[in-house]
C-alpha cells in the first residue's frame, strides 16, 4: 500500500484563481525607466552646478587675493605706483618732496623708502668706485644721504658724496688755504669735464683728506674720502683712481638722478 500523499491539484488551483481574481483590480506597475533617467538627469545637473559653483568660488577667492595682497604690503590701487627714473632705476620723488627753502616737514613714506633706495644705490656705486682695499662702503645712518663708510678690517674710512643743486652756478675758485694746509689743483675728468682737487692734512702726522667738486648737470657734486679716525691711516686711494670712478657710467647715472630730484633735505636731519 502505497504511503505517498495524494497531489492536492484541486487546492493549487483555486489559489492561483483567488490570485489572479485579487491581482485584476490593481492598476498596472509603472515603468521605473524613465523617473530612474530623470533622476539621474537631476543628480548630474546638482553635481555640475556644484562644481561649476565651487570653481567660480576658486576663481572669485583668487581676484579676491590679487586685490587684497598689494593692501597687506602696504600698497593700494588708488593711483599708480611712481615712475622709476629711467636712468637710474630710482623713484621718482613724491608730492611730499623737500623744498629746496628746506621747509621739508615729515617725509612721506614713499618719500622715505626713494631716499632709502638712493642711499642704498649710493653705497653700492661707491663700493664699485674705490678699490677693494678700502673694504666694503655702507651709509651711515639712514637720514643722512651723504655719509658712507669704507671698511676694511678694523679701519674704517669715513666717505661723503654731495650732490647739490646750484642751476646756473658754476664751481668755487680753486684756491689754497695756507692756514689749513688746504691745497687746490684743477684737473679734469675723462669726459673732459673741469674738476678741483682738494688736499687737507687731518691732523700732523696722519693721512691726507682728499677731495673732488665738479659740476653734474645743475648740481654741484662733492666727493670727499677722509683717513681712517682711530689710527689716522690714510686711505688707500689715489686721485687718479677718483678721477676715473666719479667718470663711470654708473656712478654719473646716479649723479644725474639726485640732480633732478633732489636728495639732500636741509631743515630735516639729512646731510647736508
Amino acid at each position: 500500500m502505497s504511503t505517498k500523499p495524494p497531489d492536492d491539484d484541486g487546492g493549487e488551483a483555486l489559489f492561483r484563481t483567488a490570485m489572479t481574481r485579487a491581482t485584476q483590480t490593481l492598476p498596472p506597475l509603472p515603468d521605473l525607466a524613465p523617473q530612474a533617467m530623470s533622476l539621474g538627469r537631476r543628480r548630474r545637473a546638482r553635481t555640475r552646478a556644484a562644481m561649476t559653483g565651487a570653481a567660480f568660488a576658486t576663481v572669485t577667492v583668487l581676484a579676491l587675493g590679487l586685490t587684497v595682497l598689494p593692501s597687506l604690503t602696504g600698497r593700494t590701487d588708488d593711483g599708480p605706483a611712481a615712475p622709476a627714473a629711467p636712468s637710474s632705476g630710482i623713484g621718482s620723488p613724491s608730492a611730499a618732496s623737500p623744498k629746496p627753502d628746506g621747509s621739508a616737514g615729515a617725509l612721506s613714506k614713499e618719500e622715505r623708502a626713494r631716499l632709502a633706495d638712493y642711499q642704498k644705490k649710493a653705497a653700492g656705486r661707491l663700493d664699485v668706485l674705490l678699490p677693494d682695499a678700502m673694504g666694503a662702503v655702507n651709509p651711515v645712518s639712514d637720514d643722512d644721504m651723504r655719509s658712507y663708510l669704507a671698511r676694511a678690517g678694523e679701519r674704517a674710512y669715513p666717505v661723503a658724496l654731495t650732490v647739490r643743486r646750484s642751476p646756473g652756478a658754476s664751481l668755487r675758485p680753486c684756491e689754497d688755504d695756507s692756514a689749513k694746509g688746504l691745497t687746490c689743483r684743477v684737473s679734469r675728468l675723462e669726459d673732459g669735464r673741469v674738476a678741483h682737487v682738494y688736499t687737507l692734512p687731518r691732523v700732523p702726522g696722519s693721512g691726507t683728506e682728499v677731495s673732488l667738486q665738479f659740476r653734474e648737470g645743475d648740481s654741484e657734486v662733492s666727493l670727499t674720502v677722509s683717513p681712517d679716525k682711530a689710527t689716522g691711516a690714510a686711505a688707500p686711494v689715489t686721485v687718479k683712481q677718483l678721477l676715473t670712478g666719479v667718470s663711470d657710467p654708473g656712478f654719473r647715472q646716479l649723479l644725474q638722478y639726485a640732480d633732478r630730484h633732489p636728495v639732500l633735505v636741509p631743515g630735516a636731519g639729512r646731510g647736508q
